[in-house]
């Protein structure tokens, strides 16, 4: 992490079989500039949809935290951004989940 720190990322993508979600969790993404998470969440049969639920969830909200307001997974991978504000609202904007 301290490589990408010169200079800052715009783009973060992971696919480190399973440890997706700790390393989004630890990682300093305002610190970094980043503007774009790219992770592989795939729902693998031996994945019950409880845990993938989970892992959703908790990818929603460590994004969302940081300000991101567009969220696309599409069963294999999750796509996260920081969309231009459109209005003055402060409710985040993610279309399909709710930040509560």
């Amino acid at each position: 992490m301290n490589d990408m720190r010169t200079p800052l990322a715009d783009v973060y993508v992971s696919d480190c079989e399973g440890y997706d979600i700790q390393l989004l969790r630890e990682l300093p993404i305002k610190d970094l500039g980043i503007k774009v998470v790219f992770i592989e969440l795939l729902q693998q049969s031996a994945t019950s949809n409880d845990k993938m639920a989970t892992l959703l969830n908790q990818a929603v909200n460590i994004v969302t935290s940081n300000g991101f307001n567009r969220i696309v997974w599409d069963g294999n991978d999750f796509l996260s951004w920081l969309a231009p504000r459109e209005s003055k609202s402060q409710k985040v904007e993610v279309e399909g989940f709710t930040n509560s």
